[in-house]
């Protein structure tokens, strides 16, 4: 049997975590429960539990060694491991003597508890003695094949001998957790089917937080519907400490913005990632110091650029809505130039930070179809036909972009923003800030010629890309211009360069 279990599966003993995780110590309770449940024999065998405990206590080792011959006191001090971490301490004494009586004629509900047992410490078994990790998820094993062998194939003693690659190894938890979500099976479920729920202890804690890096990594984070996110997101989830002195939490935010960049992610997908971590913009705060200073620094910047591009699309949401509900056709043709050009600066990594300013009318509009009416951050835009109107404001690499709906002109600022743009104290604006105050200021700061604004219904992108072109910002007019204007815009250089050349070779 020895041999067989060898065959059948290869240890890897990782060295000892430097901590425990204290938040999911409830799993632990809830073996040591079941485990007693499972050999109980009423008052009898509480008795001889307690006869035990007294005994260990004592230090009585050989007292206790010497009647593990009979089953019960076999059962019961298999039982006072998987309840007193104190007890541990006479593991590596007592076992190899119980494992001879566990395999001399191995009884179901015993060996349910030395599985129990294993579960339980699992990882920390070779920390109390050297060696106790295979040798007692050896014996669970042979002892597990000799009861299957005898006709008993039900429950996670069947499980053991059919698949221990899922349940002995110290691999296990990760090769459990990628076999469950490749054939899209919750974790849970199947625990529960094979009668492991609620024993599982040390093995449940690492098969938990494999099972949901696995699952985050192979999930598309441009999708919804993922049910895990909403698991992966509880305290008792992110706050459960790991061997690193850090939190299952930083694992998950990890993970979490470990996708693509160029691919912005899910509403639910960023509601996750804020969950844990909060917003990964604002620096000064505890939240931040907490989860994202321990996070490396180019997921957290992926993490804000997808920030960013949420609130933009707040932005582009209230110009659909305008369109749909009240733009006139002219304004319908305009705004796809609009937002294109700004989806193109943000899809680009130009864009380092957005600011919403939207009338009251539009703010209302976006709180009411936000998911639980989330509330949006953004500045007032107030005054005469204000309501309905939505302004956004971009800090890019090397100037400032001012946008609105309606009749409101495209603004191009050189260098950093006007303080009074960012400024998170200024909480309203009107038409005259962006009209006069704002360009005035900018003047003042940065001097002459380094502004310009366009009314869209000119053709105004050639010109923008110019003026950026010129303060030495390059973009690539084919991320900026959609399809067919980048091609319309196409010919119609190469037609004014023809023409210039026809009047240079025959003017």
């Amino acid at each position: 049997m020895a041999d067989a279990f060898r065959r059948n599966v290869a240890f890897s003993v990782p060295p000892w975590p430097a901590d425990t995780a204290r938040h999911w110590s409830v799993l632990a309770e809830q073996a040591g429960d079941v485990a007693q449940g499972k050999g109980a024999a009423g008052k009898r065998f509480a008795d001889v539990v307690a006869q035990v405990r007294s005994l260990l206590t004592r230090g009585a080792i050989d007292a206790v060694a010497e009647r593990l011959g009979e089953p019960q006191v076999l059962r019961a001090l298999l039982t006072v491991w998987v309840k007193d971490d104190m007890a541990w301490a006479f593991l590596p004494r007592l076992f190899p003597v119980a494992r001879t009586h566990l395999l001399d004629r191995p009884r179901r509900q015993t060996t349910m508890v030395l599985a129990a047992l294993f579960w339980r410490i699992f990882d920390r078994l070779d920390r109390v003695g050297a060696g106790l990790f295979a040798g007692v998820g050896g014996t669970l094993y042979e002892a597990a094949r000799q009861i299957a062998d005898d006709g008993d194939l039900a429950g996670p003693l069947d499980a053991i001998a059919r698949e221990p690659r899922f349940w002995l190894p110290a691999d296990a938890p990760r090769t459990l957790a990628l076999h469950l979500t490749s054939i899209g099976r919750s974790l849970d479920d199947h625990l529960r089917s094979v009668g492991v729920a609620g024993m599982e202890g040390r093995f449940g804690i690492l098969l938990r937080r494999e099972y949901y890096l696995v699952a985050i990594a192979g999930a598309d984070h441009t999708a919804a519907g993922h049910t895990f996110l909403g698991d992966v997101t509880r305290d008792a989830v992110t706050a459960a400490e790991t061997e690193d002195d850090l939190s299952f939490g930083h694992a998950l935010l990890a993970a979490l913005c470990d996708k693509p960049i160029v691919q912005d992610p899910s509403a639910q997908w960023l509601e996750a990632i804020t969950a844990i971590g909060g917003d990964p913009r604002l620096r000064e705060t505890a939240q931040w110091r907490r989860w994202w200073a321990e996070i490396p620094a180019h997921l957290t910047e992926r993490a804000a650029h997808w920030m960013v591009g949420a609130d933009l699309q707040v932005y582009f949401d209230a110009l659909d809505d305008y369109a749909v509900h009240h733009g006139s056709d002219g304004m319908k043709r305009m705004l796809p130039a609009r937002t294109t050009f700004l989806k193109g600066l943000y899809r680009s990594g130009l864009v380092r930070e957005v600011r919403l300013v939207l009338g009251d009318d539009v703010r209302r509009g976006i709180t009411r179809r936000a998911r639980g009416g989330a509330r949006v951050d953004a500045a007032r835009y107030v005054g005469a036909n204000a309501a309905e109107t939505a302004v956004v404001v971009l800090t890019c690499d090397g100037f400032t972009v001012v946008e609105g709906s309606h009749n409101f002109q495209i603004y191009l600022y050189a260098g950093d923003p006007v303080p009074m743009l960012v400024d998170p104290r200024q909480r309203t604006y009107t038409l005259t800030d962006f009209r006069e105050t704002v360009p005035g200021r900018h003047r003042q700061i940065h001097g002459d010629g380094r502004q310009v604004n366009y009314r869209h219904n000119e053709i105004w992108q050639p010109k923008a890309l110019a003026f950026l072109q010129a303060i030495g910002v390059t973009v690539d007019p084919r991320a900026v211009y959609s399809a067919a204007d980048f091609e319309k815009q196409r010919r119609r250089e190469l037609s004014a360069t023809t023409h210039t050349t026809y009047r240079r070779r025959w003017g």
